[in-house]
């Protein structure tokens, strides 16, 4: 009974209201305080659903990312690489 009820508020007051609150100049041009700036979000919306294309990345920003991704492997990750590189150099256990 209170899905059906919950339903019911959904359409009849959320989503109007959010709709409402989204035609506003507040939220629609993106200000600071409303969680949607687009700097803060680091987005640039170029309109109708297109945003600004990815940024190449330098070989630097490449190895520190390749660094980082090393670091946050998990330890299942990391006993998969050691057992695969000490069946590369032919160490058996």
């Amino acid at each position: 009974m209170t899905t059906v009820v919950d339903l019911i508020i959904v359409a009849l007051f959320t989503l109007p209201l959010m709709q409402m609150l989204g035609r506003t100049r507040f939220f629609a041009a993106g200000h600071k305080l409303s969680g949607l700036d687009p700097k803060a979000l680091g987005a640039v919306y170029r309109g109708r659903a297109k945003f600004r294309e990815p940024v190449a990345v330098t070989e630097v920003a490449r190895k520190k990312s390749g660094g980082e991704a090393k670091r946050r492997q998990t330890i299942a990750e990391r006993k998969a690489q050691a057992e695969q590189a000490s069946g590369a150099t032919g160490g058996e256990k």
